[in-house]
């Protein structure tokens, strides 16, 4: 997502993104975690004076519809009972005081949009980096790393880049 598309609203159609502002002193901040039927409106007001962009990365294959501002009402007034503008904002799980909380908070909330049950267990198709995950909670990539070993030390999840796997909700909780 361009600033030379302020103009433009975009659907996702299919798939997940992650949206961060990253600030110009390298610290960033994971504002939204988007999915299938969110709009994502414009949200470039002023450039000339932000010392931050935006940022939306897939984290699965992802489908954008785009459609400039002056379509958009003819748009919506067809489409507004299928899609939505719900999102899941990020800042609730920054809201819990350690990294742990924030990571199963993180692991619930993926678990409901992206989950699907396989054989009792929980999985999350998504592509999702000990980077990423890091962004999303406001921890540091060690610390993730640390809670996310200690998870599969305890066969609570199963973890590859590609895929999440919760073998354990209630155990996910408990820890």
């Amino acid at each position: 997502l361009h600033n030379n598309n302020k103009l433009k609203n975009y659907i996702i159609l299919d798939g997940c993104l992650l949206l961060s502002k990253y600030f110009t002193n390298n610290k960033i901040i994971s504002i939204g975690l988007l999915s299938s039927k969110d709009i994502i409106l414009p949200i470039f007001h002023n450039q000339f004076t932000t010392n931050y962009f935006y940022n939306a990365q897939a984290l699965s294959i992802t489908y954008l519809f785009s459609l400039a501002n002056t379509s958009q009402q003819k748009f919506f007034k067809i489409i507004q009972p299928q899609y939505n503008n719900q999102r899941y904002y990020l800042l609730e799980i920054l809201a819990h005081r350690n990294a742990k909380q924030r990571l199963i908070h993180t692991f619930l909330i993926l678990m409901k949009l992206y989950g699907t049950i396989s054989n009792k267990k929980f999985e999350i198709n998504l592509n999702i980096s000990y980077e990423i995950l890091s962004s999303i909670t406001g921890s540091n990539k060690n610390t993730i790393s640390i809670l996310i070993q200690k998870l599969i030390k305890r066969e609570i999840i199963i973890y590859s880049k590609n895929k999440i796997i919760v073998n354990s909700i209630v155990d996910l909780i408990e820890f």
